[in-house]
């Protein structure tokens, strides 16, 4: 298996990979991460560090690290980070509060004036 669909299965199964210095580090949901999972891993390292910092290198170098979130929305305020709770309009899960108000990244994009909403952030992903 190349190191570019290596890194896809293992992102696909939820598993973060990251380079750091020489080391692959790695955050996995429990019992996700098999014993052959992290050899073919260890056998790739070197492969899937040059591959990790390629991705950190491109990300650098477009310069636009901003946030997608709306800064404010019409008659509801500021953007904050509050305590997890579901979107008042859609119930997806969220950190995002604008005044008292819960809004996911979709509802916050479509109140925005973006008509798409969630339609906006799947077609991106």
């Amino acid at each position: 298996m190349s190191a570019l669909s290596l890194l896809a299965k293992a992102r696909d199964r939820g598993i973060e990979l990251v380079a750091d210095g020489g080391r692959l580090r790695y955050r996995a949901p429990w019992g996700v991460l098999t014993p052959d999972l992290r050899a073919a891993l260890a056998a790739r390292k070197g492969e899937l560090l040059a591959v990790l910092g390629g991705e950190r290198q491109q990300f650098h170098q477009q310069g636009d690290c901003r946030s997608p979130w709306p800064e404010s929305l019409p008659g509801r305020g500021p953007r904050r980070i509050d305590c997890y709770a579901r979107c008042e309009i859609c119930g997806r899960g969220t950190w995002v509060r604008y005044g008292g108000t819960a809004r996911c990244l979709g509802c916050a994009l479509a109140a925005r004036g973006d008509s798409r909403g969630h339609q906006a952030l799947a077609s991106e992903g």
